[in-house]
């Protein structure tokens, strides 16, 4: 199993409120990699034994990859697709 470090490089400071970026480390090579994730809210939930989930913020499943995530190779590809998907966000509330 390959052993990577992510942390946050920066949330809702250039991204909108539910987007943030993310660096992810291989920690044998030290490659770094880019991520930017559209955070979804996931609503509190009730399970069968009674104990109840706040409402949290979750990161995309692998499934979501490309739709809600994605990953880029340098910072300015990263920055880039930031603003791509920021510009796309205010054309449709337009």
């Amino acid at each position: 199993m390959t052993k990577v470090g992510l942390h946050a490089i920066g949330k809702s400071t250039t991204l909108e409120s539910n987007k943030s970026l993310f660096c992810q480390t291989h920690k044998a090579s030290s490659c770094e990699r880019y991520e930017v994730v559209k955070i979804r809210i996931e609503a509190e939930h009730t399970w069968p034994n009674g104990s109840v989930s706040p409402e949290r913020e979750a990161y995309p499943g692998a499934n979501s990859w490309g739709t809600l995530a994605w990953t880029c190779f340098t910072f300015p590809e990263t920055q880039e697709l930031a603003a791509q998907l920021r510009e796309r966000t205010t054309a449709q509330a337009s």
